[in-house]
């Protein structure tokens, strides 16, 4: 759960903040893209510092531990990107209804 909300939710909604301050308008496809693209740069930095802290004998973790925790971030951004394309479809029927 850590890295599913701490790691995939909350790049999802850091991306949306970003994307917000700058602007920037892209299609639901390249969103999810750019999600995936900045919760695996980041979920990737975090195992590598796992990773040194393991070889340098500060924690024991085995690989099994890595592998789960990309796959609880990746589908972090998942669910951040589905409940965007909710939003977004909701809104459009939305606004055909007026």
């Amino acid at each position: 759960m850590t890295h599913l909300v701490g790691g995939g939710i909350f790049c999802g909604l850091l991306w949306f903040h970003i994307s917000k301050q700058t602007n920037l308008k892209l299609s639901l496809f390249s969103t999810l893209l750019a999600i995936f693209a900045l919760t695996s740069t980041l979920g990737t930095a975090n195992e590598l510092l796992e990773l040194s802290l393991t070889q340098a004998g500060i924690v024991r973790l085995t690989p099994t531990d890595t592998w789960w925790d990309l796959l609880a971030n990746t589908l972090g951004g998942i669910v951040v990107w589905i409940g965007y394309c909710v939003y977004i479809f909701s809104n459009r029927i939305s606004q055909k209804n007026y």
